[in-house]
């Protein structure tokens, strides 16, 4: 026969030249293969009685497989005897709807079912163990342990649907994490082929699809292809079994994991986004209440407080039991005070306040600086010092990056005026206009370093003064200002 021929053909070349037969056969794909994704989610049946014959269900050779070695654990995958649709009994239900049993094979044309015969009966052998051994070695070539089920006519006497849910109850009482079925409809010269994976624990379908293709040598070519897509759809939910068969009892999207989060900022509050508040940080720590967390997901949370920044988070749940410190919050500034020091004025000091219209970004800025210095560098001479009280009024903004970033940078401007004692006994005046001034900052979250750099325009506009109209008040030396900055 030529499919036994084919079968003895695919033995050899799957564990051989399985990557030459992937990238030659595609090549003669015939045009009216067509494939079509399996999306549709079965409920959950309960489990069927255990029986005491699947001690026979029998473990295939894996041992000439390189990706097996290297999981010490590898995902265990049932493979089932490829069935027959086209036979009176193929569809065989166990009580679910319609719609659940044969939602996923709308996409197959009706067909009679094929007339019995012993001719016709060896054909559909031959085709069972073909694809049989194209499933297991291409499940083998991925890295995942193959089971081989026994021959359906095992399971008869349990009942249930084939083509349902059964296959996931006979692979749980194995110990496996996948259930894979194979499916098939003879219409010569066209056969129909689906292939359907379930995930054991959650009882879902996780990959299937449904090709249509050519009898003959290319069916080994559609075959590959359409276990190559379903491999593909159970890749994705490897680390998800691998995480739920390391954690017993948690199944993904239905049992809550604990969640503990640490932080050394007291009192803020910890919110689950479109849940809502999940309490306070107290002794420095939160269990988290009771939520259908999945295991696996990723849990996004909001952290807030008074007087802070609200910071978002996403942890992976790994594990039953979690624990994690949460993001350090921001605190805003309202209020802020300055201690200045001008270059330019050698012997005395000053300080500001500041107040934030917006936390961190607009102020109101008053400042009072004080300095001495000889009176001849003004040129009134004498020898005598001068003391100077400067005051000033301005209004800031930052202009560049953030409050929580290392480096900023702000403009201000505004009036001032400058009360010289002069060593006559007499004060002058000098009021003026803060054109520019720019500040660069090393933020902190409490605190800031600024190097200050102002442009004033004396007006001339009190008598007396000492800087003539139109001067800088600081006209020897460039006015730079280091300072501190202190946030509360």
């Amino acid at each position: 026969m030529v499919l036994t021929f084919l079968t003895a053909v695919s033995l050899f070349i799957h564990p051989v030249f399985l990557p030459v037969s992937r990238g030659f056969l595609w090549e003669g794909t015939p045009a009216c293969s067509q494939a079509g994704s399996l999306a549709a989610q079965e409920n959950a049946s309960p489990l069927a009685e255990s029986l005491d014959d699947s001690a026979g269900d029998s473990v295939a050779d894996s041992g000439d497989n390189p990706n097996i070695n290297s999981d010490e654990d590898p995902v265990r995958v049932m493979i089932f005897q490829p069935r027959n649709l086209g036979r009176p009994d193929a569809a065989v239900s166990d009580g679910h709807s319609e719609d659940e049993t044969n939602g996923a094979s709308q996409n197959l044309p009706e067909a009679e079912p094929a007339e019995e015969s012993p001719e016709n009966t060896d054909l559909i052998r031959e085709y069972e163990e073909f694809l049989r051994s194209i499933s297991e070695n291409e499940i083998r070539a991925a890295g995942y342990e193959a089971l081989r089920a026994r021959e359906w006519s095992a399971y008869e006497s349990r009942g249930g649907d084939p083509f349902g849910l059964l296959p996931v109850d006979i692979a749980g009482e194995r110990n496996a994490d996948i259930a894979l079925s194979v499916y098939f409809r003879l219409e010569s010269p066209r056969i129909f082929l689906m292939v359907k994976a379930y995930d054991v624990r959650t009882r879902r379908i996780i990959g299937g699809n449904v090709q249509v293709a050519r009898d003959g040598l290319v069916l080994v070519n559609s075959m590959d292809r359409l276990m190559d897509s379903v491999i593909g759809q159970i890749d994705q939910a490897r680390e998800e079994i691998q995480l739920m068969r390391s954690n017993p009892g948690m199944l993904a999207g239905t049992s809550p994991a604990s969640v503990l989060f640490r932080s050394a900022q007291e009192d803020v509050e910890v919110d689950i986004p479109g849940v809502g508040p999940a309490g306070k940080i107290e002794n420095g720590s939160l269990t988290l209440p009771y939520q259908p967390l999945a295991l696996g997901q990723q849990l996004l949370v909001e952290v807030s407080g008074e007087g802070y920044y609200p910071r978002q988070a996403s942890y992976a749940l790994n594990a039953a039991e979690n624990e994690f410190d949460l993001p350090q919050l921001y605190p805003r500034t309202r209020f802020a005070t300055e201690f200045v020091y001008n270059f330019w004025t050698l012997a005395g000091g000053g300080m500001a306040l500041r107040y934030y219209f917006q936390p961190d970004m607009i102020f109101l800025r008053l400042s009072n600086h004080i300095f001495v210095r000889p009176g001849d560098a003004l040129g009134l001479g004498g020898g005598r010092m001068t003391v100077h009280d400067d005051v000033m009024l301005e209004f800031g903004s930052y202009l560049l990056f953030g409050p929580e970033s290392p480096f900023r940078a702000a403009y201000s401007g505004g009036f001032g005026a400058m009360f010289s004692s002069l060593d006559t006994g007499i004060t002058a005046v000098d009021a003026y206009i803060n054109l520019a001034a720019l500040h660069w900052e090393w933020n902190l979250p409490r605190g800031a370093l600024f190097l200050r750099q102002d442009l004033r325009y004396a007006l001339g506009i009190f008598s007396p003064r000492i800087f003539p109209q139109g001067t800088d008040i600081a006209p020897v030396l460039i006015p730079l200002t280091l300072g501190v900055l202190i946030k509360w």
